[in-house]
C-alpha cells in the first residue's frame, strides 16, 4: 500500500502535527500583505491590506515580519530527495504533509493533498502498517469508478459478461445476407 511520488525539485514531509498552526484569518492576513508587497500593479495595496487588518502601512513590515516567524515555526520539514516510497497515514498516526519545494515555496505533492505520509520503510520499521490510512484508497477507487462512468456502463466494464456488440445503424434496414427468403416490403 504504497505510493511512489517524484517530482523535479525537492521532496519534503512537513511533520507539523504536533506544532501550533496560524488560525485562519491570520494565514489569510498572511498571504493579503505578500500578495500586496509582491504584486503592488494588480489587486489591493499594502495600504489597504493594512488598514483592513488595523495597523498603518508602517506597520505592515513589522506584522508581516511576525507572521512569517509564526508561520516558520508551525512546520518541520524533513528533506526526502526527488523520488520517495510513501504510505498514506491516519491523521493522529505521526505522518507528514509531503510537500514539493519550488523556488523557495513549499506546495502540496501531487496526488497527497489532504492527507498525512510517511515513508513506506519507516511504516514498516515503526509497525504502523494498522495506522495506514485507507480512505486514500477507497477515494482512488471511488474516482476510478466516476470517470469510467462517464464513458460507460461501469457495471459491465467490471463483470464477466461477454461483449455482445450493438448493429450497426447502417445495417437497420438491410437484409440479412444469410436470410432465407427475401422478405417482401408491401
Amino acid at each position: 500500500m504504497c505510493e511512489t511520488k517524484s517530482v523535479s525539485s525537492a521532496l519534503y514531509l512537513d511533520m507539523n502535527e504536533k506544532l501550533p498552526q496560524l488560525t485562519t484569518e491570520e494565514e489569510r492576513e498572511l498571504s493579503a500583505i505578500d500578495k500586496a508587497w509582491h504584486s503592488p500593479a494588480g489587486g489591493k495595496s499594502l495600504e489597504d491590506v493594512a488598514a483592513k487588518y488595523g495597523y498603518t502601512y508602517e506597520e505592515a513590515g513589522e506584522r508581516y515580519s511576525e507572521l512569517c516567524k509564526k508561520d516558520e515555526a508551525t512546520h518541520n520539514y524533513i528533506f526526502i530527495g526527488r523520488v520517495g516510497q510513501f504510505c498514506p497515514i491516519k491523521p493522529g498516526a505521526g505522518g507528514g504533509l509531503l510537500m514539493r519545494e519550488k523556488d523557495g515555496k513549499y506546495y502540496a505533492a501531487t496526488g497527497s493533498k489532504g492527507y498525512r505520509w510517511l515513508e513506506s520503510e519507516m511504516v514498516k520499521e515503526l509497525s504502523k502498517e494498522d495506522s495506514i490510512d485507507r480512505s486514500y484508497y477507497d477515494k482512488l477507487v471511488d474516482d476510478a469508478v466516476e470517470t469510467i462512468s462517464k464513458y460507460g456502463d461501469f457495471e459491465w466494464f467490471i463483470s464477466n459478461d461477454p461483449y455482445i456488440p450493438k448493429p450497426k445503424l447502417e445495417d437497420f434496414m438491410n437484409i440479412p445476407e444469410d436470410a432465407d427468403e427475401e422478405i417482401p416490403f408491401n
